[in-house]
């Protein structure tokens, strides 16, 4: 039996952007093959957009330590493919790559909401606040310290491949233009894309044909084993009077 999933996206009361729209949608696909559980809870919408960002940060430790089975996604991350968890009992979390660091942008919970409790703690920020950024700054640090992220070491690492973050993919895309000095286009994106479809493809006809194959070798064996059984009677009814 697959494991249940209770996921959750934050949003605020501003219309949802298409890719939020769409990143909602496949969630909504993917909670109900599995049978498992969506919910989008609208958060205050602040002015000051450095507030909304620790709130929507705070809510979802909060939320993760009383719900076991949590699964919190950003409204810009598009799930491509369900994942568990290999491991029961350790969280999961994306990896910041360019920090080397985990990131908080998708998490699993995975049966540890004490560690939510204790770990992201509201005052655990607040404490390391105080003690490194100056008074003068404290109402502009909204995010989860990084520094306190990069310190977090045993956790499980959500494959890069489950998720495509819309802030992260920029990120990265910027850099390898910069790399390649301006040579790489929308094109060369679109055929990276176009070639992973490829692959997938290729590798879901392959799981088809190796399941053919299995139950054509089993329909086979089934039909070997009922001769047997067959003869089996018929040396029986030989055997006893």
């Amino acid at each position: 039996m697959q494991p249940r999933f209770d996921y959750l996206m934050l949003h605020d009361s501003r219309p949802l952007t298409d890719w939020e729209a769409k990143c909602k949608s496949q969630i909504l696909l993917i909670s109900n093959n599995s049978h498992s559980t969506f919910t989008m809870e609208e958060i205050p919408y602040f002015e000051n957009i450095v507030e909304t960002i620790a709130y929507a940060d705070q809510y979802r430790f909060d939320w993760l330590s009383v719900h076991p089975d949590g699964v919190y996604v950003d409204s810009d991350c598009f799930l491509e493919t369900r994942f568990f968890p290999s491991v029961k009992g350790v969280p999961y979390f994306a990896k910041n790559y360019a920090e080397e660091s985990i990131d908080i942008f998708l998490i699993y919970c995975n049966g540890c909401p004490d560690f939510f409790e204790q770990t992201f703690n509201a005052q655990v920020k607040q404490d390391w606040i105080s003690k490194n950024i100056p008074i003068s700054f404290h109402d502009q640090f909204y995010s989860w310290p990084l520094p306190l992220l990069k310190e977090i070491k045993e956790v499980g690492i959500i494959p890069s491949y489950v998720y495509k973050h819309k802030y992260q993919t920029t990120q990265a895309e910027t850099k390898r233009r910069v790399e390649m000095e301006g040579t790489r286009t929308v094109n060369d994106i679109v055929n990276e894309e176009l070639l992973k479809i490829d692959l997938q493809r290729g590798q879901e006809r392959d799981f088809i044909l190796r399941m053919r194959n299995d139950i054509n070798n089993l329909a086979v064996e089934n039909v070997k084993l009922k001769k047997e059984i067959e003869d089996f009677k018929l040396k029986m009814k030989e055997l006893i009077p």
